[in-house]
Protein backbone atom coordinates (compact mmCIF):
# COMPACT_ATOMS: atom_id res chain seq x y z
CA UNK A 1 0.00 0.00 0.00
CA UNK A 2 2.87 2.43 0.70
CA UNK A 3 3.72 2.44 -3.01
CA UNK A 4 0.44 4.27 -3.63
CA UNK A 5 1.56 7.22 -1.52
CA UNK A 6 5.19 7.62 -2.52
CA UNK A 7 6.25 10.86 -4.16
CA UNK A 8 6.76 10.50 -7.91
CA UNK A 9 7.91 13.92 -9.15
CA UNK A 10 8.94 12.82 -12.66
CA UNK A 11 5.57 11.13 -13.12
CA UNK A 12 4.24 13.84 -15.47
CA UNK A 13 7.24 13.46 -17.81
CA UNK A 14 6.99 9.67 -17.72
CA UNK A 15 3.25 9.76 -18.47
CA UNK A 16 3.91 12.27 -21.26
CA UNK A 17 6.41 9.90 -22.85
CA UNK A 18 4.00 7.02 -22.29
CA UNK A 19 1.36 8.84 -24.33
CA UNK A 20 3.45 10.57 -27.02
CA UNK A 21 5.78 7.73 -28.01
CA UNK A 22 3.08 5.22 -29.11
CA UNK A 23 1.48 7.87 -31.33
CA UNK A 24 4.91 8.49 -32.88
CA UNK A 25 5.57 4.75 -33.45
CA UNK A 26 2.12 4.19 -34.99
CA UNK A 27 2.40 7.28 -37.22
CA UNK A 28 5.66 5.92 -38.68
CA UNK A 29 3.70 2.92 -39.90
CA UNK A 30 1.05 5.12 -41.50
CA UNK A 31 3.72 7.11 -43.34
CA UNK A 32 5.94 4.40 -44.82
CA UNK A 33 6.12 0.88 -46.23
CA UNK A 34 9.92 0.78 -46.07
CA UNK A 35 10.92 -2.49 -44.37
CA UNK A 36 14.11 -1.05 -42.85
CA UNK A 37 12.20 1.81 -41.23
CA UNK A 38 9.48 -0.58 -40.04
CA UNK A 39 12.11 -2.90 -38.54
CA UNK A 40 13.64 0.09 -36.71
CA UNK A 41 10.14 1.07 -35.57
CA UNK A 42 9.61 -2.45 -34.17
CA UNK A 43 12.90 -2.27 -32.25
CA UNK A 44 11.85 1.11 -30.83
CA UNK A 45 8.51 -0.37 -29.75
CA UNK A 46 10.30 -3.23 -27.94
CA UNK A 47 12.58 -0.71 -26.18
CA UNK A 48 9.52 1.38 -25.32
CA UNK A 49 7.78 -1.65 -23.74
CA UNK A 50 10.89 -2.35 -21.65
CA UNK A 51 11.15 1.34 -20.66
CA UNK A 52 7.46 1.47 -19.71
CA UNK A 53 7.51 -1.54 -17.41
CA UNK A 54 10.91 -0.65 -15.93
CA UNK A 55 9.63 2.86 -15.12
CA UNK A 56 6.42 1.66 -13.46
CA UNK A 57 8.11 -1.21 -11.61
CA UNK A 58 10.42 1.33 -9.93
CA UNK A 59 7.33 2.96 -8.41
CA UNK A 60 6.49 -0.20 -6.43
CA UNK A 61 2.81 -0.14 -7.35
CA UNK A 62 2.73 -3.43 -9.29
CA UNK A 63 2.95 -6.35 -6.87
CA UNK A 64 2.16 -9.94 -7.81
CA UNK A 65 -0.12 -11.90 -5.50
CA UNK A 66 -2.90 -14.49 -5.88
CA UNK A 67 -5.46 -11.85 -4.94
CA UNK A 68 -4.17 -9.45 -7.60
CA UNK A 69 -4.19 -12.10 -10.32
CA UNK A 70 -7.69 -13.28 -9.30
CA UNK A 71 -9.12 -9.75 -9.34
CA UNK A 72 -7.46 -9.00 -12.68
CA UNK A 73 -8.71 -12.15 -14.41
CA UNK A 74 -12.22 -11.89 -12.94
CA UNK A 75 -12.47 -8.22 -13.95
CA UNK A 76 -11.34 -8.98 -17.50
CA UNK A 77 -14.02 -11.68 -17.70
CA UNK A 78 -16.68 -9.25 -16.45
CA UNK A 79 -15.61 -6.56 -18.92
CA UNK A 80 -15.67 -8.99 -21.85
CA UNK A 81 -19.09 -10.27 -20.75
CA UNK A 82 -20.48 -6.71 -20.67
CA UNK A 83 -18.98 -5.94 -24.08
CA UNK A 84 -20.39 -9.12 -25.64
CA UNK A 85 -23.81 -8.58 -24.07
CA UNK A 86 -24.06 -4.97 -25.27
CA UNK A 87 -22.77 -5.96 -28.70
CA UNK A 88 -25.41 -8.68 -29.05
CA UNK A 89 -28.21 -6.41 -27.76
CA UNK A 90 -27.34 -3.39 -29.91
CA UNK A 91 -25.80 -5.19 -32.88
CA UNK A 92 -22.97 -2.65 -32.78
CA UNK A 93 -19.41 -3.88 -32.60
CA UNK A 94 -17.72 -1.64 -30.06
CA UNK A 95 -14.20 -0.38 -29.81
CA UNK A 96 -11.69 0.98 -32.22
CA UNK A 97 -10.37 -0.92 -35.20
CA UNK A 98 -7.76 1.58 -36.51
CA UNK A 99 -4.97 -0.71 -35.28
CA UNK A 100 -6.16 -3.51 -37.57
CA UNK A 101 -4.61 -1.75 -40.55
CA UNK A 102 -1.18 -1.74 -38.91
CA UNK A 103 1.48 -4.37 -38.49
CA UNK A 104 0.47 -6.42 -35.41
CA UNK A 105 4.12 -6.67 -34.36
CA UNK A 106 4.03 -2.92 -33.75
CA UNK A 107 0.41 -2.33 -32.77
CA UNK A 108 -0.13 -5.36 -30.48
CA UNK A 109 2.51 -4.45 -27.86
CA UNK A 110 1.10 -0.94 -27.70
CA UNK A 111 -2.57 -1.99 -27.58
CA UNK A 112 -2.13 -4.98 -25.27
CA UNK A 113 0.81 -4.07 -23.01
CA UNK A 114 1.87 -0.44 -22.77
CA UNK A 115 -1.53 1.12 -23.51
CA UNK A 116 -3.18 -0.58 -20.53
CA UNK A 117 -0.15 0.13 -18.34
CA UNK A 118 -0.06 3.87 -18.99
CA UNK A 119 -3.85 4.28 -19.01
CA UNK A 120 -4.09 2.58 -15.61
CA UNK A 121 -1.25 4.72 -14.33
CA UNK A 122 -3.09 7.85 -15.47
CA UNK A 123 -6.71 7.04 -14.68
CA UNK A 124 -6.58 4.58 -11.78
CA UNK A 125 -3.34 5.64 -10.04
CA UNK A 126 -2.68 9.33 -10.70
CA UNK A 127 -6.29 10.52 -10.91
CA UNK A 128 -8.22 8.09 -8.76
CA UNK A 129 -5.80 6.95 -6.05
CA UNK A 130 -3.35 9.84 -5.68
CA UNK A 131 -5.68 12.75 -6.43
CA UNK A 132 -9.07 11.58 -5.16
CA UNK A 133 -7.90 8.91 -2.65
CA UNK A 134 -10.13 6.26 -4.27
CA UNK A 135 -13.39 7.91 -3.27
CA UNK A 136 -16.62 7.52 -5.27
CA UNK A 137 -16.20 10.95 -6.86
CA UNK A 138 -12.70 9.97 -8.02
CA UNK A 139 -13.97 6.73 -9.52
CA UNK A 140 -16.72 8.67 -11.32
CA UNK A 141 -14.37 11.39 -12.65
CA UNK A 142 -11.64 8.96 -13.76
CA UNK A 143 -14.22 6.69 -15.45
CA UNK A 144 -15.86 9.60 -17.31
CA UNK A 145 -12.48 10.88 -18.51
CA UNK A 146 -11.44 7.34 -19.45
CA UNK A 147 -14.60 7.01 -21.56
CA UNK A 148 -14.33 10.41 -23.24
CA UNK A 149 -10.62 10.22 -23.99
CA UNK A 150 -10.98 6.96 -25.92
CA UNK A 151 -12.16 9.11 -28.79
CA UNK A 152 -15.38 7.43 -29.81
CA UNK A 153 -18.41 9.59 -30.51
CA UNK A 154 -20.88 6.71 -30.38
CA UNK A 155 -22.94 6.74 -27.20
CA UNK A 156 -22.73 2.96 -26.88
CA UNK A 157 -18.89 3.08 -26.88
CA UNK A 158 -18.80 5.91 -24.33
CA UNK A 159 -21.19 3.93 -22.13
CA UNK A 160 -19.05 0.76 -22.43
CA UNK A 161 -15.78 2.61 -21.75
CA UNK A 162 -17.36 4.31 -18.72
CA UNK A 163 -18.37 0.97 -17.20
CA UNK A 164 -14.97 -0.50 -18.03
CA UNK A 165 -13.46 2.43 -16.14
CA UNK A 166 -15.74 1.78 -13.15
CA UNK A 167 -14.86 -1.94 -13.12
CA UNK A 168 -11.13 -1.21 -13.38
CA UNK A 169 -11.37 1.38 -10.59
CA UNK A 170 -13.25 -1.04 -8.36
CA UNK A 171 -10.70 -3.77 -9.13
CA UNK A 172 -7.83 -1.46 -8.24
CA UNK A 173 -9.61 -0.26 -5.08
CA UNK A 174 -10.36 -3.79 -3.83
CA UNK A 175 -6.88 -5.17 -4.44
CA UNK A 176 -4.89 -2.04 -3.41
CA UNK A 177 -2.61 -2.89 -6.29
CA UNK A 178 -2.42 -1.32 -9.74
CA UNK A 179 -1.37 -4.66 -11.23
CA UNK A 180 -4.92 -6.02 -10.93
CA UNK A 181 -6.41 -3.30 -13.13
CA UNK A 182 -3.42 -3.37 -15.52
CA UNK A 183 -3.88 -7.14 -15.89
CA UNK A 184 -7.65 -6.82 -16.43
CA UNK A 185 -7.17 -4.03 -18.97
CA UNK A 186 -4.38 -5.89 -20.77
CA UNK A 187 -6.33 -9.17 -20.97
CA UNK A 188 -9.42 -7.35 -22.25
CA UNK A 189 -7.46 -5.52 -24.95
CA UNK A 190 -5.67 -8.73 -25.93
CA UNK A 191 -8.92 -10.69 -26.35
CA UNK A 192 -10.50 -7.84 -28.33
CA UNK A 193 -7.35 -7.45 -30.46
CA UNK A 194 -7.20 -11.18 -31.25
CA UNK A 195 -10.94 -11.25 -31.94
CA UNK A 196 -10.62 -8.31 -34.32
CA UNK A 197 -7.86 -10.03 -36.29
Amino acid sequence: MNGFHQDTKPLAIQIGLGIILPAFFLSIEFLTNNNVILAADFILVVLYVIYSFKTVLKMDILRISRCTLSFGIASAGLILLIQLTLSSITGIKGGSNQLLYLNPLISAPIACLTGPLWEELIFRYTLNVKHFQNKCFGILVSSILFALLHGSTRLVDIFVYFFIGVILSFTNWQSHNLLSSVLAHSLTNTFVFIGSL
